[in-house]
């Protein structure tokens, strides 16, 4: 009884320090992409328009799984396919298989409102197309 009480322990000490190591590495994470969302509302030719609107260049308002895949890949960025599931998995909120302009921007802007408001009030660079619909 007393080595199966013991197992138990390890066991919750192991899920403990498990825990504890996720947690680390998603504080970790998160402070390495809020640096790079930062990063971008410092670059004076990146705004959240131009940059939606790769995905979306029929001004639908919405960039489809399928777009952002062939983008991603025409611009040879090395994604797997569960990493841009995971992605539309975390930011098309209303599940409809497309990222809005207003999740996109969920997506890009840091968490910190001074970068924030610097990113968001950046006016698209080709001015020749209206802003996306959200």
């Amino acid at each position: 009884m007393l080595a199966a009480s013991g197992t138990k322990s390890m066991r919750a000490a192991e899920s403990e320090d498990h825990m504890f190591f996720v947690l680390v590495k998603q504080l970790d994470l998160e402070k390495v992409l809020e640096r790079a969302k930062v990063e971008l509302s410092l670059m004076t030719d990146f705004n959240l328009i131009d940059a939606f609107r790769m995905f979306d260049p029929d001004g639908t308002g919405a960039a489809s799984h399928s777009a952002i895949r062939q983008v991603l890949n025409e611009l040879n960025c090395r994604h797997k396919e569960e990493e841009l599931l995971l992605f539309m998995e975390r930011f098309d909120r209303d599940k409809d298989g497309a990222v809005r302009y207003s999740e996109f921007c969920d997506a890009f802007l840091p968490i910190d409102s001074f970068h924030a408001s610097l990113l968001a009030k950046k006016a698209p660079l080709s001015s020749a197309q209206n802003r996306p619909r959200s």
